[in-house]
């Protein structure tokens, strides 16, 4: 199967015409529960590398998966090799460069900011203050985003790793089905998590992945699917 996603080129055309209110947001997940519970069951779902030639192990299943256990492995408050080696389970690469300013010649700036961003704070819950330019998220979002070919994808999965609860995932297949306007995609999640039954439709028709994964990968798992890899018609 193939990995994750491709990085984000020229604006797509958008394929999943949900709409742009939340009433929208509800009705698609709550209308597509079954397909949707399917479908984050097969993204998660182990299977045995193949030993087709004899001898070598070739991977099956979606590399994304291992994105959620190596969290797991992730230090909270610092970054660290197992971050970059995450990040490449989504299909994207920090250059070199990158990794080394931020692990190495870099690391108490990158650290420092890190540890003033919540923790635990949900999207939905923190104050819209610590979504705007000068506040600890902006500043290591847009800290990464100098370093060559470190684009807007690359930066929000690592975000997404060391900050699950706050960062969602942004790619061409979120692109494609919310088709978010340019610079507002945390604050048009941020309003649409705000509400209560929308969380809970999203978690209803999610409920196969694994317990420890959240509601934001939940939610970019099943979007990344629906437009990726969607049911085939009978």
């Amino acid at each position: 199967m193939s990995s994750h996603d491709q990085p984000v080129g020229d604006e797509p055309d958008r394929v999943w015409p949900i709409g742009t209110e939340i009433t929208d947001l509800r009705a698609y997940f709550r209308d597509h529960q079954a397909s949707l519970r399917r479908q984050v069951a097969r993204y998660y779902a182990d299977s045995p590398p193949s030993l087709d030639p004899p001898g070598r192990r070739r991977s099956t299943g979606y590399s994304g998966r291992w994105f959620d256990r190596l969290r797991l492995e992730s230090p909270i408050s610092s970054f660290a090799p197992v971050d970059f080696l995450a990040a490449e389970a989504l299909s994207v690469q920090l250059p070199p460069h990158a990794v080394a300013a931020i692990l190495l010649t870099e690391r108490d700036y990158f650290d420092g900011l890190l540890r003033q961003i919540p923790e635990a704070t949900a999207l939905w819950e923190v104050a819209h203050d610590e979504l705007s330019p000068g506040a600890p998220l902006q500043q290591l979002y847009e800290a990464l985003r100098t370093f060559d070919d470190v684009d807007a994808v690359k930066a929000s999965k690592l975000l997404a790793l060391k900050r699950p609860a706050l960062v969602p995932i942004y790619d061409r297949a979120v692109r494609t089905f919310l088709a978010p306007p340019r610079g507002g995609f945390w604050a048009l999640v941020r309003e649409w998590l705000s509400d209560e039954v929308a969380r809970d439709e999203i978690m209803e028709a999610t409920s196969t992945a694994p317990s420890g994964v959240g509601l934001l990968r939940r939610l970019d798992v099943a979007i990344w699917m629906q437009v990726e890899h969607p049911e085939k018609d009978g």
